[in-house]
């Protein structure tokens, strides 16, 4: 898996991700509201000053739903 990050207000493009990469990534972050809740609460300690739960929650959810669609192939809120 190739990663690049550029730095200033940092953003971060995975790369040439492979079939089983793209699977470990799904399972892990295969979760719902609550779920993702949870972890953010977790290590909310790393994120709190950049942004509000609210905030956190709602790009957490996005983040989720692109990775499953983009595992899955198709866009999870609409079945396969």
């Amino acid at each position: 898996m190739r990663t690049s990050v550029t730095t200033v207000k940092r953003t971060f493009d995975l790369k040439n991700i492979t079939e089983e990469e793209g699977l470990i990534l799904r399972t892990l972050l295969n979760l719902n509201d609550e779920g993702i809740k949870t972890r953010l609460i977790g290590d909310n300690l790393y994120w709190e000053r950049a942004l509000t739960l609210s905030e956190a929650m709602e790009i957490g959810r996005q983040l989720v739903k692109s990775i499953l669609t983009m595992v899955d192939g198709y866009d999870v809120d609409e079945g396969g």
